[in-house]
C-alpha cells in the first residue's frame, strides 16, 4: 500500500494485488481480491478518480471501496481529516463515512 498527500491536499492511494488479498481475507465477498486499485479524494475528501488494474471504470462495488479506502487511510489519518471524509460531492458521500 502507498498512500501519498501533495501540496495542494490531494489524497492518492495504491493497492497492490497482495494489498486487496489481504484485505479481501475480512471483507470476501468484495470482488477485490488480487486487483490493484488506485483511488484519487481532493483537499475536502471528495472522490475524484478510481481505477481498477489499471482501467477506470463505472462498475464498482461502492461499499467495499468505501471500507478499503477508509481501511487504508486509518492507517495514516486521524479521524476528521478531510481524507476521511466525504460529504461535499454526492458521488463521494457514501464512500468515506
Amino acid at each position: 500500500m502507498r498512500l501519498s498527500l501533495d501540496d495542494a491536499g490531494t489524497t492518492k492511494i495504491w493497492l497492490s494485488a497482495n494489498d486487496t488479498a489481504a484485505w479481501c481475507s475480512r471483507w470476501p465477498c468484495s470482488g477485490f481480491s488480487g486487483a490493484r486499485l488506485w483511488v484519487e479524494f481532493d483537499q475536502n475528501g471528495d472522490l475524484i478518480d478510481y481505477a481498477r488494474n489499471g482501467r477506470s471504470c463505472q462498475d464498482i462495488d461502492e461499499e467495499a471501496l468505501s471500507a478499503i479506502t477508509t481501511d487504508a487511510l486509518s492507517v495514516r489519518f486521524p479521524d476528521g481529516h478531510p481524507a476521511m471524509r466525504g460529504d461535499a460531492d454526492p458521488r463521494s458521500a457514501d464512500l468515506l463515512r
